[in-house]
């Protein structure tokens, strides 16, 4: 079943991520690199935002209920405004961190680079599975693909800070740092889009193509998207005259029977 194989990637997804995660959190914890301490903290965000994505896509498969009348499939947006709201959390604590260490000398040793060269094998995997599989994972794709330029720059920086100078560390830590911010903002307008409910302009073509095939004409279309490949709304269809109720009734019937076969769900008036 779809739901089996979507649960299955997930937990995959968990298991990556936790073992890039705990590489790079013994590299931070023992090479000292505030860089891959960077790379570290974002790397535990991963881990708690892949495990919400997966209750909350559980939840979105409830079926329809006394005060949930069109299902649960909203449910489903709970998994990108978590993911907003933990690296919000990650990046405050990163921010604090590298504010009151400002200005204070460290040594970086092997280990930081090292660990956090070996985390990018996981996390290769992770991102390789999380663009193929369901596009509600997007998001989470989207910040997986930090990790691995995090663990480039994060590699980069703490080879300098261990050969030169610690600014080198500390300088790639606020880069990446930056990037985060960045990504926090265009997530963040992706969700809320997402909340507009946007009427992608194929799907209302495809109301209007498969309408016409039907030998009838739209008179007014509104749909909204409700999930990934799923559209609810309703259709206002012209008749012609002297068309009875029972042949209107059929006509109706085959619209949305069709539209349905699009993962187009709407409820279909006529008008003479």
């Amino acid at each position: 079943m779809e739901r089996d194989r979507v649960g299955r990637t997930i937990l995959l997804l968990v298991l990556l991520s936790v073992a890039g995660g705990l590489l790079k959190i013994y590299g931070s914890l023992t090479g000292g690199s505030r860089a891959v301490f960077v790379d570290a903290m974002t790397s535990i965000g991963n881990s708690v935002t892949i495990a919400l994505t997966y209750k909350y896509f559980r939840e979105s498969l409830k079926p329809p209920d006394l005060d949930h009348h069109y299902g649960h499939y909203k449910m489903l947006m709970g998994a990108p405004v978590s993911t907003l709201m933990v690296y919000s959390f990650v990046a405050g604590v990163v921010l604090f961190d590298l504010v009151e260490s400002y200005g204070s000398p460290y040594k970086v040793g092997y280990e930081s680079p090292l660990f956090a060269a070996l985390a990018v094998v996981p996390y290769g995997v992770a991102v390789a599975i999380s663009k193929s599989s369901r596009s509600f994972l997007a998001v989470y794709g989207g910040f997986t693909v930090i990790e691995l330029i995090e663990s480039s720059v994060s590699i980069a920086s703490s080879l300098g800070g261990m050969a030169v100078s610690y600014t080198i560390d500390y300088a790639g830590a606020l880069v990446l740092l930056g990037y985060l911010f960045f990504e926090l903002v265009s997530s963040f307008r992706e969700v809320i889009l997402s909340y507009s409910d946007v009427a992608p302009i194929d799907v209302v073509e495809r109301v209007h193509a498969v309408v016409r095939e039907l030998g009838v004409e739209v008179s007014r279309v509104r749909v909204r998207k409700v999930a990934d490949g799923l559209y609810q709304g309703d259709v206002v269809i012209r008749v012609k005259p002297g068309t009875s109720v029972d042949e209107a009734h059929a006509i109706m019937d085959k619209v949305e029977k069709e539209l349905a076969k699009h993962g187009i769900e709407v409820v279909v008036h006529v008008e003479p």
